[in-house]
């Protein structure tokens, strides 16, 4: 199992086989370039994601993507002004840190000890089998729904 394999079975066992009215798909898609990994849908709002995994050593250092392309980068601003949730799900070390497209285009001026706030939800990669009902209301409303667990 691949890394961006490993992210994604994470987040189905703790987080998305939890909430209520959710469905998603994985994306292999060689007809649109950027297209996110993942599709979702979350009672009548529509999203999509996009998966990468980064080793990082050092909180300190600036993040960058792994093989975030151009594509990617228009297809997130280009589906993102229709308010439609456009996300990056982040392995980063021992983090998974879930942004909005807006966070993940300006990633690289950020560190990781320093990830965080109303564009980011940041929680280290062992907890998410613990995800605290707070937690679990973030992440269900940075996905565009109301919590149901």
């Amino acid at each position: 199992m691949g890394p961006e394999d490993k992210l994604r079975t994470d987040w189905v066992k703790y987080i998305f086989d939890h909430i209520g009215f959710f469905e998603w798909g994985r994306v292999e898609n060689s007809c649109s370039n950027g297209m996110p990994d993942i599709t979702y849908t979350l009672k009548d709002m529509h999203g999509w994601m996009e998966l990468k995994v980064k080793e990082v050593k050092r909180e300190t250092t600036a993040l960058v993507l792994p093989k975030f392309t151009p594509s990617q980068r228009n297809w997130m601003v280009s589906r993102s002004r229709f308010n439609a949730p456009v996300l990056m799900l982040f392995r980063a070390g021992k983090y998974d840190l879930l942004m909005r497209a807006e966070a993940a285009l300006n990633l690289s001026i950020w560190a990781l000890e320093t990830v965080e706030g109303e564009q980011c939800f940041k929680i280290e990669s062992e907890r998410l089998k613990a995800i605290t009902d707070d937690q679990f209301k973030r992440v269900v409303s940075m996905l565009g729904g109301g919590y149901n667990r």
